[in-house]
Order: C-alpha cells, then sequence, then structure tokens
C-alpha cells in the first residue's frame, strides 16, 4: 500500500480517502504501517 501511495504522490495527487473493513481495524493498520512512512499533512482529533 505504502509504494501505491507513494507513487500516486509522485504523480501530483495528494488526497486519498482510504477505507477497510473492519474500520477500527483498518485505522488501527493504517496508522501503524502507512502514516508512518508516507509524507502527509497534520493529523487532527
Amino acid at each position: 500500500m505504502v509504494a501505491k501511495l507513494r507513487a500516486y504522490q509522485a504523480e501530483g495527487i495528494d488526497a486519498f480517502i482510504l477505507s477497510g473493513y473492519p474500520h477500527i481495524n483498518e485505522c488501527d493498520m493504517v496508522a501503524r504501517h502507512v502514516l508512518p512512512k508516507i509524507q502527509h499533512g497534520p493529523l487532527m482529533l
């Protein structure tokens, strides 16, 4: 997933809608394994 997101970013795409199911598990996986490896804007709670 990280490689695909980086490829899209290289093409100028800077907004993504990522979803999966079950939601809480997917949120946890993305937070742990994807977000630390890509450049992204600030995350607000």
